[in-house]
């Protein structure tokens, strides 16, 4: 499937629930060899307040991150300028393509000598 960068922060505010979704999420993107998956665990901060003062704490900072991911994938680019994020889903979908085709292949020629050794 074609999927979407992206960008999680999350911060423990006394349950995990939150922080383990996220870090669940991360973790199966980045076992797929997903590109452009970027996470931000953060040990205090509460969940909502958007971009509420959070009194200097490290989570307060998350805006400042997420733009530094934007721009390295390119979405701050000139109009026109291919984004390094979508040159990279364009490699990770050919990847998988060739992998599934491959895959399919395998079956197709398992399954065809195995039809033919039945019939012998």
């Amino acid at each position: 499937r074609d999927i979407a960068p992206a960008f999680i922060a999350s911060a423990s505010y006394g349950g995990a629930t939150s922080t383990g979704w996220g870090l669940d999420y991360y973790l199966a993107m980045l076992k797929r060899g997903v590109p452009n998956i970027e996470a931000h665990l953060y040990g205090r901060g509460r969940h909502g307040g958007g971009l509420a003062d959070r009194d200097g704490i490290p989570f307060s900072t998350w805006q400042d991150r997420f733009i530094d991911w934007f721009r390295d994938l390119g979405f701050l680019n000139k109009p026109g300028v291919p984004s390094k994020a979508a040159v990279d889903i364009e490699a990770h979908m050919a990847k998988r393509k060739k992998q599934q085709s491959a895959i399919r292949t395998t079956s197709t020629t398992h399954n065809h000598s195995t039809d033919q050794g039945e019939s012998q």
